[in-house]
């Protein structure tokens, strides 16, 4: 029963701080406040985690991890072309940004904080997104031999022109949203828009001109 208590407290724990960190970032979040809300002491927060660091290092790698896999880890339909697959792939990263908007700039604060992590999480990601790109690398190429799509695009230029295409949005609706007064309704439809616009600036990039 008591080891089963420590779990809770543990897990606990890792939430309040989660939420604080994404709400308010590292830096502005502490062990005492994170401690006041999870319901415990200061100690149980040191003696589980040690520091602040370590509880967050637990917390980043796991869900940057959890996001980044989320992207890629699923499985095809054997039937799709080359272009639905990118058109779901650029879809399921939206709504997965849509879905955790704050994760943007938790990341890229944290690894403008500490650029070391990008060693740990390449380290700990999982073999299925990379064997989805491999995979996709190689049908890209068969497209640019059928002269479907252009020839000096590599997968990588791929991912990082979807990637900075999504994120730029959520990183910038707060502020948008702030200062053109928009309500919940009205936001809901430019990231609605949005998404549909993306999927067709990634084909058009590609050389699809039928989007």
């Amino acid at each position: 029963m008591a080891q089963e208590k420590d779990q809770n407290f543990e897990q606990i724990i890792l939430e309040t701080a989660e939420r604080l960190f994404l709400e308010k970032g590292y830096v502005m979040t502490s062990t005492t406040e994170i401690a006041a809300e999870a319901g415990c002491n200061q100690a149980l927060v040191h003696y589980y985690f040690r520091t602040k660091e370590n509880l967050f290092d637990s917390i980043f790698e796991k869900r940057f991890n959890k996001f980044f896999n989320g992207i890629f880890d699923f499985n095809f339909n054997k039937n799709l072309s080359f272009k639905q697959k990118v058109k779901q792939i650029v879809e399921s990263h939206f709504d997965l940004l849509n879905e955790h908007p704050k994760m943007i700039s938790l990341i890229m604060n944290e690894l403008s904080r500490r650029p070391d992590h990008i060693k740990t999480i390449k380290q700990n990601l999982q073999s299925v997104p990379l064997k989805v790109i491999d995979s996709l690398e190689n049908e890209l190429r068969q497209e640019i031999k059928q002269g479907n799509v252009n020839a000096n695009i590599n997968m990588m230029d791929l991912v990082i022109t979807m990637v900075s295409l999504n994120a730029s949005l959520f990183l910038l609706m707060p502020v948008a949203a702030e200062v053109l007064g928009m309500q919940q309704i009205e936001k809901e439809h430019v990231i609605k828009k949005r998404r549909e616009e993306n999927v067709k600036i990634i084909l058009r990039y590609l050389g699809y001109r039928d989007y």
